[in-house]
């Protein structure tokens, strides 16, 4: 996994009409609500070492809200519309081929350990954070944890999720103190110059 800064002037404006729009609809009182709870087990050593020898690579809990208009429970009928308006300016920008995740931590929100291996592919993670006070950890190649500490307003990082076959998985979670945006978009079998020139293009100024 690597940092990735956000120089490019339109992803940034995007990227801030969906902290606006979500902020604003207050939407974590009316979408599906994923109410997990203990986050020091998901997150922690024990759940890691349970899941090593058999996992089919989804999260199996989380305390977050689904941003997607497919899980929208509110009243307001331009959600969607909305949503989908900016969601593929925004894959257009980048130049991805979908959308993997769209998700809001409240205060003591949390992802279980996971890796992603059923859903392979290059990702580009977008994070807003509130305070800061949130980090993404995940296992290097050593099997050492590293732990990347959110910051104030967007960050992004990538990273190739693979598969366990080939030795390419890669175990993370995620946890925060304060409220947090999740957008994950997915290069699905495309050359590795696309992937190399989206993230130049999210890095120029």
């Amino acid at each position: 996994m690597q940092n990735v800064n956000i120089m490019n002037p339109q992803v940034q404006s995007l990227l801030e009409e969906f902290e606006i729009f979500f902020l604003n609809q207050q939407v974590e009182l009316t979408n599906n609500y994923i109410n997990g709870d203990n986050p020091d087990y998901w997150t922690g050593d024990e759940y890691l070492e349970s899941i090593m020898k058999d996992h089919d690579g989804s999260p199996k809990n989380s305390n977050s809200y689904c941003l997607k208009p497919q899980h929208y429970n509110g009243l307001d009928s331009q959600y969607e519309i909305v949503y989908n308006d900016i969601n593929d300016r925004l894959s257009l920008e980048l130049g991805v081929s979908h959308s993997a995740l769209s998700q809001m931590y409240p205060p003591d929100g949390f992802i279980a350990w996971h890796t992603n291996e059923n859903a392979i592919g290059a990702n580009l993670i977008f994070t807003w954070s509130e305070t800061g006070d949130g980090y993404f950890e995940y296992l290097d190649k050593e099997g050492k944890k590293v732990r990347m500490q959110d910051k104030v307003g967007w960050s992004c990082k990538s990273g190739y999720f693979g598969g366990r076959e080939d030795n390419q998985h890669v175990y993370h979670c995620a946890r925060t103190n304060c409220k947090r945006i999740t957008l994950s978009y997915v290069f699905e079998g495309c050359p590795t110059e696309w992937w190399d020139d989206c993230l130049e293009h999210v890095q120029r100024g």
